[in-house]
């Protein structure tokens, strides 16, 4: 059971966010600076999901066979990278709040250089200051059999554990909460503006430039709360076990020693869910970004059809509308279809 939860959240991460980082790039969303957090947030939940996917591995086996190096390798790289994507999604509630709050500046002071240059700084800040990870010094990084991962052993330096842990996470989830309570007050009034225009406003008012931006903001702003929540069912448990590790001594009845494993287990990997959880978000609630996600994959499908026609068409006679006849191709030996030669039926 246990493997099968890490093997689809690994995959759900990497398929989930590799589309989401193709439609984004390929279609029309990067006109606007926010598409820029959303790829960076993507970016980061790929990179998750990847990661994650060397203990696929081991929760069958229940050993790490990739050696030391790479056992502290993957537990810095999954910590930098579950916070970055907390920072993203932070970044995209400050981006909302200021264009409500200041929707005539924000145009001004929100640009997709300063957009790039801030996610670059974002990245850089993160691997920076967690490169204590990487090295075996401050801390024993061990593999973890409850969880299937390699997880630090806090023994010694406790105060700076507590720091680290609290330094990025704690400052971003308060700013998180006050901004998503602001775009919260802003939805609600918004809607309520929706309505009295609707009940008490002309036709002609009613389906105005204005309206539309209107629904617009309703629909973006939902699906940044959703977000939000999503954010703080993923990470806190796994802060809180990591600060409850921290806080463990070498007594026997301590609470770490006395958490079940299933719980150990839910807390570590609830923290990976949110790297695909985004992407369903977006799908059931973003109409443009499954929208342009279908036909992508509908574009995909035909053109696989296609390049089958071809290979299946080629060297036999054609119709006359160009599709290909109905006489098999012979086969070779070895399986493959011999391309030149076509018998008759």
């Amino acid at each position: 059971m246990a493997s099968c939860i890490v093997t689809l959240s690994s995959v759900l991460a990497i398929v989930g966010n590799s589309l989401n980082i193709i439609v984004l790039t390929t279609r029309k969303f990067l006109t606007k600076p926010h598409a820029y957090f959303l790829i960076s947030l993507a970016v980061a939940d790929l990179l998750t999901g990847m990661v994650d996917s060397f203990s696929v591995y081991s929760s069958i086996t229940y050993t790490w066979p990739y050696g030391e190096p790479f056992c502290l390798l993957t537990n810095y790289v999954r910590e930098a990278l579950l916070e970055i994507s907390l920072l993203m999604i932070l970044c995209l509630n400050l981006e909302r709040y200021i264009a409500i709050s200041y929707p005539f500046r924000s145009k001004i002071w929100l640009t997709k250089n300063r957009s790039k240059a801030f996610i670059f700084l974002c990245w850089f800040v993160t691997f920076a200051f967690k490169i204590y990870l990487f090295f075996d010094v401050v801390y024993i990084v061990e593999y973890d059999k409850d969880i299937y991962a390699c997880t630090p052993e806090y023994d010694n330096y406790k105060g700076f554990a507590i720091f680290s842990s609290v330094a990025i996470e704690v400052p971003a989830l308060i700013i998180l909460t006050i901004t998503s309570v602001k775009l919260i007050v802003a939805l609600k009034r918004l809607n309520s503006r929706k309505h009295r225009e609707m009940f008490h406003g002309s036709l002609q008012r009613r389906y105005s430039t204005n309206s539309r931006n209107l629904r617009k903001n309703l629909h973006g702003f939902k699906v940044l709360v959703v977000i939000a929540t999503v954010s703080y069912i993923s990470l806190l448990p796994s802060l809180s076990l990591r600060l409850l590790y921290i806080s463990d001594n070498d007594e026997e009845e301590s609470a770490a020693l006395n958490l079940s494993w299933a719980l150990e287990f839910s807390f570590f990997w609830l923290a990976s869910c949110g790297s695909f959880a985004n992407v369903f978000v977006y799908y059931f609630m973003d109409r443009n970004f499954s929208r342009c996600l279908r036909d992508m994959l509908q574009e995909l499908k035909r053109a696989l059809k296609r390049k089958r026609t071809t290979v299946l068409s080629r060297g036999c006679p054609l119709k006359e509308n160009g599709s290909p006849t109905n006489q098999p191709l012979s086969v070779i030996s070895d399986n493959r279809l011999n391309s030149q030669a076509c018998t008759n039926v």
